[in-house]
Order: structure tokens, then C-alpha cells, then sequence
């Protein structure tokens, strides 16, 4: 892998994701949390329709797709996130949360599970 390159494409990610939230974590090079619920109101359906112009955004400027998870927290959205890869937009409802998560095996709760251990060198 290219690191020099990928750190380039994720800067340039990270720039455009930042200009769509309130609030921004980069959590690794590759992925990030955005609060946007005071630029949509609170509303899961603005919330689809800015997902959808930062996915237009990212793929008009820097050529890569990417999967969204809406939520109404972080490890829903998380979740959600990764039901559709890799160029996916999952929501899930307040009011759905429970329904969405009850069928999944525990050990995809961030967290929760076998941790796997990366030795230096």
C-alpha cells in the first residue's frame, strides 16, 4: 500500500467531511464521526439528503466512494455504517435502534468481543 498516497486521499476526505458537520472526530485515517444534528434540524431525512451531497461532494472531487451510517449515536451509526459496504447510506430511526441491533451477535458492539493485538515490527 501506498501510505504517502492514502494519508493524501484521507486529508482530502477528512477537509470535505469537515465542512458538512458541526462537530468532527477522526477517529483513524480512514474513517470519522460528524454530528450534524443541528445543521439538519434533528431530522434523519435532511440528515439522508446532506449523506448523499457529501458522498456527490467526495466523488466529484476526489474520485472514491464510501459508506454512511445515520444513528441517533455513534455506535448505531457505526454499526450502520458498515452494513453496506463499501459505497453504502444505511439509516436507522431513533425507533429502530433496538429492532436493528437485537438480531446482531454481541461482539459488534465496539468494544465487546476478541481483541486482536498488533506487535511493532
Amino acid at each position: 500500500m501506498d501510505h504517502e498516497y492514502y494519508e493524501q486521499v484521507s486529508a482530502k476526505l477528512m477537509d470535505i467531511f469537515r465542512r458538512f458537520a458541526d462537530a468532527f472526530e477522526q477517529v483513524v485515517i480512514d474513517e470519522a464521526y460528524l454530528d450534524v444534528t443541528q445543521r439538519v434540524s434533528g431530522s434523519f431525512e435532511y440528515a439522508k439528503v446532506l449523506a448523499e451531497q457529501m458522498k456527490a461532494e467526495v466523488k466529484r472531487e476526489v474520485a472514491v466512494t464510501f459508506s454512511i451510517g445515520i444513528g441517533p449515536n455513534k455506535l448505531v451509526a457505526k454499526i450502520a455504517c458498515d452494513e453496506q459496504k463499501p459505497d453504502g447510506l444505511t439509516i436507522v430511526l431513533p425507533a429502530e435502534a433496538r429492532r436493528f441491533l437485537s438480531p446482531l451477535p454481541v461482539d459488534r458492539l465496539l468494544g465487546v468481543g476478541r481483541k486482536d493485538y498488533c506487535e511493532n515490527g
